[in-house]
This record gives C-alpha cells, structure tokens and sequence, in this order.
C-alpha cells in the first residue's frame, strides 16, 4: 500500500517542485501546471502501475492462501466471490485516485491569489 500512495504522491511532488521553481502569473500558466501531470503522469502511468499492483495482490492472496483451487473446484459461484473482491478493491483503487487529483490541484492553487491572476488574465 505504501508503495501505492508513493506513486499516487509523484504527480503532487512534481507540481511543488514546479511551483518552487518558477513564479505563475498567469491563470491559464496554473491550470496548466495541474493539468500536464495529470494527463502525463497521474493517468496514463500511475494509474496503471496501481491497478496492475493490487490486481496482481487480489488473484497472489487466493494462490498463496491456497483457495483459488477452492474457488475453481467448487459448485459455488467463484465469479461472485472475485467479483465482489474486484469491486472491493476497485472502490479503493479509486478513492486513492481522487485523493491523488485532489492533492495535485491543491498543490497547485494553494496559497494563491486566484482573484490577482484572473485580473491579469483580462
């Protein structure tokens, strides 16, 4: 899990590190400071990584626990056992990612003055 937050964490920390270095002064500057990791790193590669992570969990502790054979040779329905495993995990999967787009969009507008970056903008 530990392993999960940090990556989910990659994209929070490459905006402060952005943030650090260089001085926004336009609004579109900042929406494009939340949105480029997002689209570039959050996504298409941590998204991924995550899901393959706790994919591969979910079938390696019916293995390891010796109940996948169970699970296959039983008259019992073993897709609603996976199924219900499979929404578990995708209902955390996804909390952990809108608390990942949420960090990054706090990293990137907080402590700004949103209302001195529209003016500029107009």
């Amino acid at each position: 899990m530990w392993f999960a937050l940090l990556l989910l964490a990659g994209p929070s920390v490459l905006v402060l590190l952005v943030r650090h270095f260089e001085e926004l002064t336009r609004l579109q500057d900042v929406r494009e400071l939340s949105r480029i990791p997002m689209l570039f790193m959050l996504f298409p590669v941590v998204l991924p990584l995550v899901c393959l992570l706790y994919g591969s969990g979910l079938i390696g502790s019916e293995v390891e626990g010796r109940t996948l054979v169970y699970l296959v040779t039983r008259q019992m329905r073993r897709q609603t056992v996976l199924l219900v495993r499979f929404v578990a995990v995708a209902l955390f999967l996804v909390v952990l990612l809108d608390l990942a787009v949420v960090a990054v969009h706090l990293c990137t507008v907080a402590g700004r003055d949103i209302a001195s970056l529209n003016e500029v903008a107009a």
